[in-house]
């Protein structure tokens, strides 16, 4: 709910997204596949 708002930790504030983009890669996903989503944005999972 509040991923990206408040650092947190030590690492960069982008860097888990920048991961998962590098692990989607590396296992053939397609970025919608696993999102990160932008802020305000609004995820409907059914």
């Amino acid at each position: 709910m509040h991923f990206g708002t408040f650092q947190l930790t030590d690492e960069g504030i982008d860097d888990p997204a920048i991961a998962l983009a590098a692990a989607r890669s590396t296992h053939g996903l397609e970025p919608m596949d696993f999102a990160v989503p932008d802020f305000g944005e609004t995820k409907w999972v059914g």
